[in-house]
């Protein structure tokens, strides 16, 4: 069972398209004889996961991917509460608010990037960990991967100011994740250093993205 994000989803990117065909969930499907169920949905956190352990449960999984964290980390102009308050309000004042927040998005994120986070650093590993221990209670002889966060550092960065320190704080939970509790760890972090496994964004998963992260999740099958 993989658990993620719109990372493991089709997209439509400033018209470079992520085939459904070409996500490396449906190539597992393809070739290697599993049965992958993709319980991905887009704008997902570690908390959202950690709200559906009921259901997820519910399909014995065998193996579960954690593909998640971007969503979490990303640095952001509006926390999460400030974007459901102003979705309520009137279009051209909401719209005024958005144009003065991105005028001054360095000054926001430069001073502080984790300050509007979805979700903080310790929420992040405390639910992560959380996650992992409500999986084996229910789960005998669960194996759990867990895939680091990726993007492509150098451009985030100039896109987002903070996005690189964000990532690297996350990941380094991850790894103090996948040694407290014995789960898997995939390693891509030379997918960090370049463009072409992205589309415009610079960390949604081009098709050629995908194919990398499926054949290196094959070996683990």
């Amino acid at each position: 069972m993989l658990l993620g994000d719109s990372l493991c989803l089709p997209r439509n990117e400033n018209e470079k398209r992520v085939r459904y065909e070409c996500l490396y969930p449906v190539l597992l499907n393809n070739s290697s004889g599993l049965q992958i169920i993709n319980f991905s949905r887009r704008s997902k956190t570690i908390v959202d996961i950690r709200s559906e352990i009921g259901e997820i449960v519910l399909y014995e999984p065998k193996v579960v991917i954690l593909h998640i964290g971007i969503v979490d980390c990303a640095p952001r102009i509006f926390s999460k509460k400030e974007k459901i308050m102003y979705s309520r309000f009137p279009r051209i004042l909401r719209d005024f608010v958005i144009r003065n927040r991105k005028k001054r998005r360095t000054n926001i994120q430069g001073k502080n990037p984790l300050r509007k986070v979805y979700v903080n650093p310790e929420l992040f590993k405390k639910t992560y960990l959380e996650v992992i221990s409500m999986l084996r209670q229910e789960l005998c002889d669960l194996r759990i991967i867990i895939i680091p966060i990726s993007g492509y550092l150098n451009r985030l960065e100039l896109k987002s100011k903070g996005f690189k320190h964000n990532i690297d704080l996350y990941n380094q939970l991850l790894y103090q994740i996948s040694n407290e509790t014995n789960c898997e760890l995939l390693n891509n972090s030379d997918m960090l250093l370049s463009s072409e496994y992205y589309v415009d964004d610079y960390y949604h998963l081009s098709e050629t993205g995908h194919i990398a992260f499926f054949e290196r999740l094959l070996k683990y099958f």
